[in-house]
């Protein structure tokens, strides 16, 4: 009786939560608002809430997430006089990630903020509200995005109820947030500190008092068994203070005869979570706060949904400051998790943009400093420096050295002093001409407006699909596919300007050499611009000039000790192969980032860049070929294949990219195909993998056709997806029993008929397609699209 009850308890919300997700599984993450209204009145408060739908089994990270990932953040967008309130998260559940303690939330959560219009609204008008949203997941396919959500409401004298669909997301909000002491079902709970007032450096417990319902258990904080819901603690974040590990009270552990032992609490018992103070606090009073997470059931094994209750406590901090410190987490290991920022846990007002503000709500999503970064503007000059160094052992730059030098020591004649003058002069036209592309890059700074820090930038696709392009391009100019050659007009007056004797004409050769260099100091320039992009006035100029002085280096190292010019290493081809080496280097950080735009857009973004970069490639090897001696029609002709290469292949790999999937497919269960049919539901079932072209030519044929995919949605079809990437034998035998060996395979199983499946051809096409729809018929009224029967777990 009691497994029953149980099992029937946990089914029903698996169904429940199955049936609200049912049509809903993007292949990418997907956001929309929603409002608790349909129209808005004058100072009458309202929610409004971030839905998030995830891809397959990704999660979001809750606002304290643990010792990895990010907080999705939401910077509303309001009209002037409107006010949000705090963002509130459902309800987190832990887990254990390659050793990491991880805090998430999974399904289609909502995030929500209380929303108050001013009380001076005109009725009869419409407001709009918007929200920048940011977000990162965690799972088989983890992925960072941005995107901008918006909706409009009019505006009444009284508040109008939402929609049936909004209404019913806001009830189901409503079960998966936390509760307030006062609302909890099944206990009481009550939180106090063993200190009032700390300071730097102090520990003290944050003290739990729990009382369980008379007649009902919670699971302990280690179950025995893996389908048992722990009661946990979950503290937020807050400026100052860490959380080390909940010390629990010992279970009680039972023999029940359907379970097997069980470790549960039971009665009233006391949770102690150790706190550390370890550095300044944003404010004299600070609230500590957080959620304790649990499962109750009875005697007889009925179990009430899980639920979790907010908790609160108030410590006066004797240690107040006003930079804000890097945050902590709740697992004892004080490691702050990545990209990170501190949350005030305490109920504040929800950041709003406005005409006067545009503060981000939640954690920042920027990613930490490393490598030579993280040295901050020591790395950047030494990065810097490194980067001139290496320029000078390119092709294009070692063996000009020496000569330069000699020149000095011609024009100087036997005084030692003015040779040395004029290597420094040299040095800094050198120097003066990375400062011009210093100057440049500011320029593009300011007219982009970019603020964004380094880390955030690879947060951006766009962003990140324009580095692997710049790094590949540079990689085919180290391998020799082409050349980046200067206008002859400019390199000749350059030439002509460098022919004087003096200070002068030195000043012009090194203006002149780097210039010349730009064939090979291309490609190392690019990632130093990128960087540079993302950086302060102070960090652009500090990266060119030290990189000038890098190339710059040698020269007044030599024109000191011209005797020297003896060490350098003999021209040869042996530069040719090192600049060649350096190639794979860019290829390499290609590489790299196509990973983190893997993170981003998923295995299919890598697909698609691959193929761009194919285009791009095919560009370059065409501009590669252009000869002097071609005639100019010739030249013209060969650029413009070259550009049409380039921009026809990024339309081309964007837009198989970008083609949503128009079908939202169920993933496959044995029988459960037979178990929809039996209830009166038509169901279309894709035998598919990724690897199979006539999968993806099927589907993009079929259902990128408008009449199947009306004719799914007058008929109620359900679309099951069967994926076969990986051998799976439970599908090779499906497909012995259609006689197939291999995919495609797509059967459409008629409304009230499951042993009456209709198989199609391998190759698919829309007409083929709709005939074997109107032969099976549409699915039978009774059933609602939005509440699939799903398989009993067994």
């Amino acid at each position: 009786m009691r497994s029953g009850l149980c099992r029937g308890m946990v089914l029903a919300i698996v169904a429940g939560m199955a049936a609200a997700a049912y049509g809903q599984q993007p292949s990418r993450v997907e956001v929309s608002m929603h409002a608790s209204v349909s129209a808005v009145a004058p100072g009458s408060p309202f929610d409004l809430a971030v839905e998030f739908k995830l891809p397959g089994e990704s999660f979001l990270y809750w606002e304290n997430p643990g010792e990895r990932g990010a907080a999705p953040q939401v910077l509303w967008h309001l009209p002037e006089g409107f006010s949000a309130g705090p963002l509130r998260f459902p309800m987190p559940k832990r887990k254990q990630i390659d050793g990491k303690t991880v805090n998430y939330i999974n399904g289609s959560p909502m995030l929500v903020s209380t929303v108050t219009p001013p009380e001076n609204l005109e009725p009869g008008s419409t407001v709009k509200l918007a929200a920048d949203v940011r977000w990162q997941t965690g799972g088989d396919n983890a992925q960072t995005g941005t995107e901008e959500v918006a909706l409009a409401l009019p505006v009444a004298a009284e508040p109008a109820p939402a929609g049936d669909d909004d209404a019913f997301l806001f009830r189901l909000m409503k079960r998966t947030h936390p509760v307030d002491t006062d609302r909890a079902t099944d206990i009481w709970l009550g939180a106090e500190t063993s200190k009032e007032n700390v300071a730097a450096g102090d520990t003290f417990d944050l003290i739990l008092d729990v009382k369980v319902k008379a007649g009902y258990h919670t699971q302990s904080n280690d179950p025995i068994g893996e389908f048992f819901v722990p009661t946990t603690v979950f503290p937020r974040l807050v400026q100052g203070f860490r959380y080390g590990t909940p010390q629990w009270p010992e279970p009680h552990i039972r023999e029940d005869r359907n379970f097997g032992k069980i470790s549960e609490f039971q009665g009233d018992f006391k949770v102690r979570v150790p706190v550390t103070v370890v550095g300044p606090t944003a404010a004299a009073e600070v609230t500590l706060s957080g959620l304790f997470a649990y499962q109750a059931c009875n005697e007889q094994g009925q179990c009430h949904p899980p639920e979790a209750v907010e908790w609160a406590v108030t410590v006066n901090s004797q240690t107040v400051g006003e930079a804000a410190e890097a945050p902590v987490t709740a697992g004892g290991t004080g490691t702050p998790p990545p990209a990170t920022a501190a949350a005030t846990p305490a109920p504040t007002p929800a950041p709003v943009a406005g005409a006067e503000s545009g503060t981000e709500s939640g954690p920042s999503a920027g990613s930490p400093p490393s490598g030579l970064a993280a040295w901050g503007i020591w790395g950047a000059i030494i990065g810097g420096l490194l980067g001139g160094l290496i320029l000078n052992i390119m092709p294009c730059v070692l063996p000009v050295i020496s000569i330069k030098v000699l020149s000095f020591v011609q024009q100087a004649g036997d005084d030692p002093k003015r040779v040395f003058r004029l290597g420094l002069t040299f040095a800094a036209g050198i120097i003066a001409s990375f400062l011009i592309i210093a100057a440049v890059i500011l320029t593009l700074q300011a007219t982009t407006k970019q603020t964004q820090s380094w880390g955030s930038l690879f947060q951006q696709p766009v962003f990140v699909v324009a580095m692997i392009v710049v790094m590949f391009v540079f990689a085919l100019n180290l391998f020799g596919v082409f050349e980046i050659l200067l206008p002859g007009a400019a390199s000749g007056k350059l030439a002509e300007a460098t022919e004087r004797e003096g200070f002068g004409g030195a000043f012009m050769k090194g203006v002149l050499a780097t210039l010349l260099a730009t064939p090979c100091t291309a490609p190392f320039l690019a990632p130093a611009i990128s960087f540079a992009l993302a950086g302060s006035a102070v960090t652009v100029a500090i990266v060119f000039v030290a990189a000038g002085i890098g190339m710059a280096f040698p020269y007044v190292l030599l024109t000191a000790r011209p005797g020297w010019m003896k060490f350098l290493p003999r021209p040869g081809t042996w530069m040719v192969t090192f600049k060649q080496f350096m190639g794979f280097l860019l290829i390499g950080t290609a590489v790299w980032l196509l990973w983190v735009l893997a993170a981003l857009g998923g295995a299919e973004a890598v697909v698609w860049m691959t193929a761009f970069l194919a285009f791009v490639g095919l560009a370059c090897w065409l501009f590669g070929k252009v000869e002097f001696t071609w005639s100019p029609s010739k030249k013209v002709l060969t650029y413009v294949t070259a550009l049409l290469a380039f921009g026809l292949g990024g339309l081309f790999s964007y837009g198989m990219y970008s083609a949503a999937p128009p079908v939202d497919w169920v993933a496959y269960e044995p029988g459960l195909a037979q178990k929809l049919a039996a209830e009166g539901r038509t169901v279309y079932l894709d035998y598919t993998a990724a690897w199979c072209a006539t999968c993806q030519v099927n589907k993009k044929v079929v259902f990128g056709n408008q009449a199947v995919l009306n004719k799914f949605a007058s008929y109620n079809v359900v679309p099951l997806e069967a994926d076969y990437t990986a051998y799976n034998p439970v599908l090779a035998d499906d497909l012995k029993r259609f006689g197939r060996d291999a995919v495609p395979l797509n059967v459409i199983y008629p409304a009230g008929k499951p042993n009456d499946p209709i198989v199609l051809p391998v190759v698919l096409t829309p007409g083929r397609v709709l005939a074997a729809l109107d032969t099976a018929g549409p699915s039978s009224p009774s059933p609602s699209p939005t509440a699939t029967p799903q398989p009993a777990a067994p």
